[in-house]
C-alpha cells in the first residue's frame, strides 16, 4: 500500500505517515440520503495531510441541480451524486488528548446524474442527464487512535457546486507509518 502511496504523492518520500480511509454517512440539503466514500492522504508535517477524496450518495427520485428542462411532473429514477476532490486537513495535535482535531477543505467535481421519464399524450419519454460542476467544501473533524494504525474518523463538511449540501460521516482509517 505503501507503495501505491508513493506512486500518487511524491510528497510521500518525505511523509511521516500514509493514511486510507473509507467512511459511511449521511448527505442532507437536496434531502438527506444515505453517503459512503474513501480518501487516501500523505502527511508531509505533523499538521499538513493533502488527502484525494471520493464520495456517492444517492438522491432517490429527486434530481441533483435540476436543468431548465426539468418539470416535477417528470419521473426520476437512479439520481446520484459523485464527488471528487483533493483537499488538505489542517491537524492540531493536542499533546494531552488521544484525539487529532483537524480542518478540512477541498476543491474538485460534483457530477450528478439521473434517468427520468414522461408521459404526455400516452407516449412515453424518457430522458438520461448528466451535470458536472467544479466544488468547494470545507469541514473539519477528529482522528481518534485505536490501535496500531487503526483509528476512527468522525467528520462534517460543507459542500458547493451546483447544489449545497453538508455531509457527515463516520469512518475507519488505517495509517502507514
Amino acid at each position: 500500500m505503501r507503495f501505491i502511496a508513493l506512486l500518487l504523492f511524491p510528497a510521500a518520500l518525505a511523509a511521516q505517515e500514509a493514511e486510507v480511509a473509507g467512511f459511511i454517512g449521511a448527505a442532507a440539503g437536496p434531502g438527506t440520503h444515505a453517503a459512503y466514500g474513501g480518501s487516501l492522504g500523505i502527511a508531509t508535517s505533523r499538521h499538513l495531510m493533502p488527502v484525494v477524496e471520493f464520495s456517492r450518495f444517492g438522491m432517490g427520485n429527486r434530481p441533483f441541480n435540476p436543468p431548465s428542462w426539468y418539470s416535477p411532473s417528470f419521473q426520476i429514477r437512479d439520481s446520484s451524486v459523485w464527488d471528487v476532490n483533493a483537499g488538505l486537513h489542517v491537524q492540531f495535535p493536542l499533546q494531552t488528548w488521544k484525539f487529532v482535531p483537524y480542518a478540512a477543505f477541498g476543491l474538485g467535481l460534483n457530477h450528478s446524474r439521473f434517468n427520468s421519464t414522461n408521459e404526455r399524450l400516452g407516449t412515453s419519454y424518457s430522458q438520461d442527464y448528466s451535470d458536472t460542476h467544479f466544488a468547494f467544501n470545507a469541514g473539519g473533524g477528529f482522528r481518534f487512535p485505536i490501535r496500531g494504525g487503526l483509528g476512527v474518523r468522525p467528520e462534517f463538511k460543507i459542500f458547493t457546486g451546483g447544489e449545497t449540501y453538508g455531509r457527515f460521516a463516520v469512518g475507519l482509517y488505517y495509517q502507514f507509518r
